[in-house]
């Protein structure tokens, strides 16, 4: 109930199409509550899809996270490395990559992260990958971005698209457009597993709904909490 009317007052003020609002436990996984709302024709919101865990869409600005823990991992950036957004506009081979804040220039990479820098983002990532995409595209798989989630709910329009150098569609503009997050395809949900690995020391779990199993009142199976990936990065990047 909690979560639905935040979900609801965030879409109302917002004149949003829909929306998702999901609590994770952090040490386990478990989903503790989850909401979801759509607009309907009449402009009332009404439970309509589960947008968390069955809708994969291009995540945006939240998929930042990821890039920064790889250029973090990969020691190519510190809190404190200077990037230019260039007055908050940049064309990478024709397309305009543009930040809702205009006119910002030398930043540290913390405050392009703290602002939601496109620009930064997109620099930052053409800077170290163009020559070598696959650094970037495998640390996204070992944050586990490519695959399903494994909870219980199975939505085959939750699947998830990862590019990689060997998709046909891949071209110059990708490694900028994915950097910042456009260009793939995940759910709330594994934005959400992301986000807890760090809140979680780095310690990836499998999200899931069901404590146990009963029989008249008794337990006949419980669900104990799953691993994904002990480690998803450094100490020293979480």
């Amino acid at each position: 109930d909690v979560a639905e009317n935040a979900l609801m007052k965030m879409l109302v003020d917002n004149n949003s199409v829909h929306g998702t609002a999901i609590i994770m436990e952090t040490a386990t996984g478990k989903i503790k509550a989850i909401a979801n709302l759509g607009k309907q024709p009449d402009g009332t919101y009404l439970e309509d899809l589960n947008y968390g865990i069955a809708k994969a869409t291009e995540p945006g600005s939240v998929f930042k996270l990821a890039t920064l823990l790889s250029l973090l991992e990969d020691n190519y950036v510190t809190n404190n490395s200077i990037v230019d957004c260039e007055g908050g506009t940049k064309s990478f081979y024709g397309l305009r990559i543009k930040d809702s804040h205009l006119g910002t220039n030398n930043i540290t990479v913390k405050e392009a992260f703290f602002t939601s820098s496109n620009v930064a983002f997109a620099k930052l990532a053409e800077q170290y990958y163009h020559s070598e995409p696959t650094k970037f595209t495998d640390h996204l798989q070992k944050f586990r971005l490519n695959k399903m989630t494994g909870i219980e709910i199975v939505a085959s329009s939750g699947k998830p698209t990862i590019k990689t150098t060997a998709n046909r569609s891949w071209s110059k503009t990708t490694l900028p457009y994915m950097a910042h997050g456009y260009e793939e395809l995940v759910t709330p949900l594994h934005m959400l597993m992301l986000y807890n690995a760090v809140a979680n020391n780095g310690k990836m779990m499998q999200p899931y709904l069901v404590n146990s199993v009963r029989d008249y009142g008794v337990d006949i199976k419980r669900i104990e909490p799953i691993v994904l990936v002990e480690k998803i990065c450094s100490d020293a990047t979480i």
